[in-house]
């Protein structure tokens, strides 16, 4: 994302107009409608991807869906949101990006048991697939954070020291886990 980006939003329309049975080239554009905050036009070009039968890698789709799913909680519709996680959950249950979206999701609801079960599961999967779509932030302190937050408010205080600690491990000088 440090990158300038400005090119590739117009060129991925039109490789996709040139060869629409590419499905890489669909998930990318649906992907970068997403960073241009074009949410209905990443919603629509995802779906066309998932629906692609060429679209077989289970970690791209899960990734598509949590584009969607990211989209719709832009756009306020925090329903959709956590369908098109739970689904891309299921798609790809062995990677921890999904869990952390829904996670995240959970936070924001003050949903404490669905963020427990989440940071439980995420935190289960000990290998990083190796892939593009990994997410730095699903191997840092993130989940141990959420972790924290969430075994506090469901009164597991030892739980919520142990994962604080953890999560301060990964960010010695984040002020906030201090």
């Amino acid at each position: 994302l440090s990158k300038p980006r400005s090119q590739y939003l117009p060129l991925l329309e039109m490789c996709v107009e040139e060869d629409p049975s590419d499905d890489r080239s669909m998930f990318w554009l649906g992907r970068e409608y997403y960073f241009y905050g074009k949410y209905d036009e990443c919603i629509r070009t995802l779906q066309r991807h998932l629906k692609m039968p060429s679209a077989q890698w289970d970690e791209e789709r899960s990734a598509s869906m949590r584009f969607i799913s990211n989209a719709y909680s832009m756009k306020g519709d925090r329903p959709e949101a956590r369908r098109w996680l739970y689904r891309a959950i299921a798609e790809c249950p062995r990677v921890r990006e999904p869990y952390l979206h829904m996670a995240r999701l959970g936070y924001q609801e003050n949903d404490w048991p669905l963020v427990f079960l989440m940071v439980k599961q995420a935190l289960s999967i000990t290998q990083k697939s190796g892939s593009y779509l990994l997410e730095a932030e699903s191997w840092g302190y993130s989940l141990y954070d959420y972790g924290a937050i969430c075994c506090y408010r469901l009164g597991l205080y030892k739980e919520s020291y142990d994962y604080a600690l953890q999560a301060l491990q990964y960010a010695p000088n984040d002020e906030r886990l201090k």
